[in-house]
């Protein structure tokens, strides 16, 4: 029968970031509809303000990733308001050019490495101690085919792509024997606020490749937040159903 064995998420404290916008907001959405209680932020003060407006029932700051601080921050609202954690969806991140492009400033790029890979594992290390506490869960790392495609221009994106590669399947490895079960998600193309700046509708990557929605991925989130915690998939990718490699 469809969907027997899958636990409820109803109830269940779910952490995600960058959660205002693109997959991250389908994520949270999908998760108020099976009434899990739900935590997310967003560095943009102006996203926080509409998804306070949209999502009254949803918990959300205003943080950024990449500073230690709010991290930290995030997680005594966290202690404060849900009083524990059951998933964490490790989702934000920005996108990033080529050290080879001179225009290109050496604190910019630092910036993605910081959002795209420091960020998420300082939110891991800070869920560990919380999941235990909870007698397990789940973590979601969100990252991108690009750390196989490996586009040019876009080495910087991809070095931090390659590393959360790395870093999950390693970190799952440790966490396992404490009932933490770690996944690496990656996309291909996904339609969201990022990705339409700069292509136009009539592309021709848009006329032969099948993009992907933020919802798509939505449904993958808790799929994998859904399974029973004998069952660790530790790694998913999700292309369109014609992808450009």
């Amino acid at each position: 029968m469809a969907g027997e064995g899958l636990q409820s998420l109803s109830g269940k404290r779910v952490l995600v970031t960058g959660g205002t916008t693109g997959i991250g907001r389908a994520v949270v959405q999908h998760l108020r509809e099976v009434n899990a209680r739900v935590l997310t932020f967003s560095r943009e003060a102006e996203h926080v303000e509409a998804a306070r407006a949209a999502m009254p029932d949803v918990i959300v700051l205003q943080a950024d990733v990449a500073k230690a601080e709010d991290v930290e921050r995030v997680y005594r609202e966290l202690d404060a308001q849900l009083g524990g954690l059951d998933a964490l969806v490790n989702n934000a991140g920005i996108s990033g050019q080529s050290v080879s492009d001179p225009n290109l400033p050496e604190p910019e790029w630092h910036e993605v490495i910081h959002t795209n890979l420091v960020g998420m594992m300082h939110m891991a290390q800070e869920a560990v101690p919380r999941l235990q506490s909870s007698g397990g869960g789940a973590i979601v790392n969100v990252g991108s085919m690009s750390a196989k495609a490996r586009e040019e221009g876009m080495d910087v994106y991809v070095a931090t792509k390659s590393g959360l590669r790395g870093w999950s399947d390693s970190f799952g490895k440790s966490v396992a024997k404490h009932s933490i079960n770690v996944t690496l998600l990656e996309p291909g193309l996904v339609l969201t606020e990022l990705t339409k700046k700069g292509e136009p509708e009539d592309s021709e990557r848009r006329q032969q490749v099948q993009i992907i929605e933020a919802d798509d991925i939505a449904r993958v989130v808790l799929f994998l937040l859904s399974q029973p915690s004998r069952v660790c998939i530790p790694e998913i990718q999700v292309r369109p159903r014609m992808q450009l490699i």
